[in-house]
């Protein structure tokens, strides 16, 4: 008898120690605390000191990793400048002026515009400008 009342009294500990660990458990989870406008600020400002820490941390290591790149870029920079030289530089709408003509792009549409240079005046010209549209 003894033997099935200690063998009950370890089942009942095992079972209050299970629950005991399942609501630690639950309990260390996330969870809503109330703050007093005191805290809120004391906290709110710990925040915020170690958000200017990170953005400190991460300008200083942009201005290293920036360093780093122009000495080496300083290189790829001249081989490019060199493959690029004979090659034509886009103009701000993505597209090329050319001596007789212009044209720049979009996602939907191309502008391509020239002058007509006609002995004719001006008032009996029918196309100023002409726009492509593709669809």
């Amino acid at each position: 008898m003894k033997q099935e009342k200690e063998k009950k009294d370890k089942a009942e500990r095992a079972a209050k120690l299970a629950e005991e660990e399942k609501k630690k458990k639950f309990d260390d989870g996330p969870r809503i605390q109330e703050l007093t406008d005191e805290e809120a600020e004391k906290l709110q400002s710990e925040l915020d000191k170690k958000k200017d820490e990170e953005k400190m941390k991460n300008e200083t290591a942009n201005e290293e990793k920036t360093s780093d790149k122009g000495e080496k870029g300083s290189d790829s920079e001249a081989e490019e400048d060199e493959k690029d030289k004979d090659k034509l530089k886009p103009n701000s709408g993505n597209g090329a002026d050319l001596p007789n003509y212009k044209w720049t792009q979009t996602l939907s549409e191309i502008d391509v515009r020239f002058h007509a240079r006609l002995c004719v005046s001006a008032s009996t010209w029918i196309i100023k400008h002409l726009t492509l549209r593709f669809s």
